[in-house]
């Protein structure tokens, strides 16, 4: 049986802990469009290399112009998402 890769991991306090990544891309309007807000996701990755590959496969169309880091999102034990 494989084991599920999940995006939290146990960290240095016990609770599960993961790294929070913010994308930004392109704006880059269709033709005809007036918007020019740029575009923004943002992953819960273990690392950097891991919340790219999560952007290369899930949405391939975003064109990346920046990364930043935004944080750590811990969860305790016992929470809902448990």
């Amino acid at each position: 049986m494989k084991s599920r890769k999940a995006k939290f991991r146990p960290g240095a306090s016990g609770a599960c802990e993961a790294t929070l990544y913010e994308f930004r891309g392109d704006a880059n309007p269709m033709p005809g469009e007036e918007t020019t807000e740029t575009p923004v996701a943002r992953v819960a990755a273990a690392d950097i290399h891991e919340a790219l590959a999560y952007m290369r496969r899930w949405r391939p169309e975003f064109e990346i112009r920046a990364v930043q880091h935004i944080g750590l999102i811990t969860v305790v034990s016992g929470s809902p998402l448990d």
